[in-house]
């Protein structure tokens, strides 16, 4: 990590501040081992391999949540190579053979890069990233100019944030990586201006807590985005993964009302809206979202085929098809108000 990064860190004891000690590695202004001492409750922080790590304490849910992902790569998987990391979100059939992993990945892709249209970004935004993963949105901030901070509960590489390294040692980048629930951020009040999260932000179980910390520590017209996130719809439909359920992932799916409710508890005001592939009959998920609307209920069937219809204005369509689709995910920009 950098220095200087300190200066926006706080202590998720006590929320005091840090200070940098016992540096025993650096390279380039990297600090790359070392630790954090909160200057108020001496609470400690180690640095290894740049990364922070403010996971010393954790409940049983998020502790459930690292072993889960652990199991999910174990034994290895395609995933677990590096030219399949820094290939996301845009995969070939050579890197990765499964067509259904190439189409949704391709979608995230296709919505982040929708999303960063909506934001108007004129570079230099300092950017948090909750659940990176592989930190292959990350690194999107970077090459759009912004300073980035990638945040996760997993850092094994391949699936956690040490997959950052693999970026930057690709591509010359660099930015900040952090072991952290997102639930108590480290951060001090007002240090971000976008925030963001792609398919992170249902697995808590208290999204009201979260979206808290979220708006505490974003500036006054700064923004939350976030892409590809489950949703349960009023007919009864579910997206959550029950494989991951099993290994003890914390897979939660809500209603667009409930991620709306909790957003608006941060303090932000939600624009949710439909991607591209909404429009699109040309993918595979096109197809398979056909499939789905599909329902021997009449009135199911109606209730539907409106959601993908040009009959309705388009903020009411994006309501319909959010409460009914089975396929629909939730996108969403919110600005601090």
């Amino acid at each position: 990590m950098k220095a200087n990064t300190v200066a926006y860190l706080r202590c998720i004891t006590c929320g005091g501040g840090l200070l940098m000690d016992d540096v025993t590695e650096e390279s380039n202004g990297d600090i790359r081992s070392g630790k954090l001492i909160c200057e108020q409750c001496g609470a400690e922080y180690p640095i290894e391999d740049g990364i922070v790590d403010f996971l010393a304490e954790v409940d049983l849910v998020v502790r459930s949540e690292i072993e889960g992902w652990e199991k999910m790569y174990s034994p290895k998987t395609v995933e677990q190579r590096p030219e399949w990391v820094l290939s996301l979100p845009y995969l070939t059939p050579e890197i990765d053979p499964d067509e259904d992993s190439r189409i949704v990945w391709k979608r995230n892709g296709d919505i982040f890069h929708q999303m960063v249209k909506k934001l108007g970004l004129t570079g230099g935004e300092r950017v948090l990233e909750l659940g990176a993963s592989t930190c292959w949105a990350t690194q999107q901030w970077v090459e759009y100019g912004c300073e980035a901070v990638a945040l996760d509960v997993t850092k094994n590489l391949y699936y956690g944030i040490k997959s950052g390294q693999l970026w930057m040692d690709d591509r010359g980048s660099y930015f900040e990586r952090m072991l952290c629930d997102m639930h108590k951020l480290p951060f001090e009040d007002s240090s971000f201006d976008i925030i963001f999260a792609c398919a992170a932000m249902h697995h808590s179980s208290d999204i009201e807590t979260a979206f808290r910390e979220i708006g505490r520590i974003l500036k006054k017209g700064g923004r939350f985005a976030c892409i590809a996130e489950p949703l349960s719809n009023i007919i009864g439909e579910t997206q959550v993964g029950e494989h991951e359920i099993e290994l003890g992932i914390n897979e939660n799916s809500y209603t667009i009302f409930e991620w709306k409710r909790a957003i608006r508890g941060g303090g932000m005001k939600p624009e949710p809206f439909l991607d591209y592939h909404y429009r699109d009959d040309k993918t595979g998920l096109a197809k398979l979202r056909a499939e789905k609307a599909y329902s021997p209920n009449p009135i199911k069937r109606l209730i539907k085929s409106l959601a993908f219809s040009d009959i309705l204005p388009a903020r009411l369509r994006v309501h319909i098809n959010m409460l009914t689709s089975q396929m629909s995910c939730f996108n969403v920009v919110a600005v601090k108000q």
